[in-house]
């Protein structure tokens, strides 16, 4: 069975989405920051006339913040609902692959979002659940409530 991802780099290491939680894909813009949020918020930005926070895929998987250049791109998700912009150095391919070919990774930190490994050509693409990922963000839940609940309804 094959599934589509869509690729991107954090800290020059290649990562898969699965395609079907991606909305679109976004030039950079401008963000406003919220004060005494966590790091790796970056902030809210109106895209498509919607406020959407903004995630620093660098900050979640690194703990460094992203290098933000003309390649920087917002990969918008669906998260249980609700939009979130990831932040990511750049994304430019989509894939198509063999869910057989993943093999699942044994990490020994407390995080669980990297459901395994690829390896294509001589790149190691590293598939994240981007939902586990997401929700697992300290303070996720209240940000979602303060400033994204209160704009939807």
């Amino acid at each position: 069975m094959k599934k589509t991802f869509i690729l991107f780099k954090a800290n020059d290491a290649v990562f898969g989405v699965d395609l079907r939680k991606v909305i679109s894909i976004e030039k950079k813009r401008e963000t406003t920051s919220i004060p005494k949020s966590s790091e790796y918020i970056v902030g809210i930005a109106n895209i498509r006339g919607e406020i959407i926070p903004v995630i620093d895929s660098n900050q979640v998987l690194y703990n460094q913040k992203i290098n933000v250049d003309e390649e920087a791109r917002y990969i918008l998700l669906d998260i249980e609902g609700v939009t979130i912009a990831l932040m990511v150095e750049n994304t430019n391919e989509i894939i198509d692959l063999h869910i057989g070919t993943v093999s699942p990774v044994k990490i020994v930190n407390e995080s669980n979002f990297v459901d395994g490994v690829v390896l294509e050509g001589d790149r190691i693409i590293s598939i994240l659940n981007i939902e586990e990922m997401l929700l697992s963000l300290k303070d996720i839940e209240n940000f979602k409530e303060r400033y994204i609940s209160n704009g939807n309804q």
